[in-house]
């Protein structure tokens, strides 16, 4: 899978009406995806590339679903997202 292929399942994802991300399993397969993303496109945790992407693909999220993950707050959303990748 190329990064373009793989940023769209990405975001297919997130836009998919069954992805509720108040439920655990969600929000752990939203980390595993961007974490291995992230490994397999070399981004590291605050550079301006990955700030760049995170910035994508939380703009990419409904407004319901940044509620969900982090009250709408970009910064949390940078932390919860990067969890996995420290």
């Amino acid at each position: 899978m190329n990064e373009k292929s793989e940023w769209r399942f990405l975001i297919d994802y997130v836009k998919d009406d069954t992805t509720d991300f108040g439920l655990d399993s969600c929000r752990n397969q939203l980390l595993a995806l961007w974490t291995v993303y992230c490994m397999h496109n070399d981004l590291d945790v605050d550079t301006a590339m990955y700030d760049a992407v995170l910035l994508d693909l939380f703009n990419a999220l409904s407004l319901e679903q940044r509620r969900e993950l982090c009250r709408n707050y970009y910064p949390k959303f940078d932390d919860v997202m990067g969890v996995w990748l420290a």
